[in-house]
């Protein structure tokens, strides 16, 4: 956002700059060289707009990667503390033992869920706000867009 604000700036400050440059030249600018420099604008713009929704869908890309991870995770955490269960099994275990041992496997499994609960919650949240700024970004390109083509349709 700094950087887009920025630049219009700067683009501001030229075009200020060469219409002070003209002025004392004795020359005015003309309706074509404004209508060049709007157009130039415009391009800028929608080139940032176009990074932007880039970089966006990037990330979104990223939630679904990590979506997946948390899916093997999920599908694989049983498997991995049932290897880790197999090496108690030729034990013979009191039942107090066995007792405090499924108490803690339980609590594992329990923590392990609730992990994985909260960090589909967050990618959720996350892929909500980034579609949201999306869906914002592309409809304010396609609104440059739209001036942009009056601009070159119009002499």
């Amino acid at each position: 956002m700094k950087f887009h604000l920025m630049s219009i700036c700067l683009l501001l400050v030229a075009v200020g700059m060469a219409h002070a440059q003209a002025d004392k030249n004795g020359q005015n600018s003309s309706p074509t060289e404004i209508r060049k420099l709007r157009i130039e604008f415009l391009e800028f713009r929608i080139d940032v707009e176009t990074a932007k929704i880039s970089l966006l869908e990037h990330s979104l890309q990223q939630i679904q990667t990590e979506r997946l991870t948390l899916t093997d995770q999920e599908r694989n955490g049983p498997q991995q503390f049932s290897a880790f269960e197999a090496q108690f099994q030729g034990q013979a275990l009191a039942p107090e033992q066995q007792a405090e041992f499924d108490k803690i496997k339980a609590q594992v499994v329990a923590a392990q869920a609730g992990h994985l609960d909260q960090e589909r919650a967050a990618l959720q949240k996350r892929e909500d706000e980034l579609s949201a700024e999306l869906r914002i970004e592309k409809q304010r390109c396609d609104a440059l867009k739209t001036k942009l083509g009056e601009l070159t349709v119009t002499p």
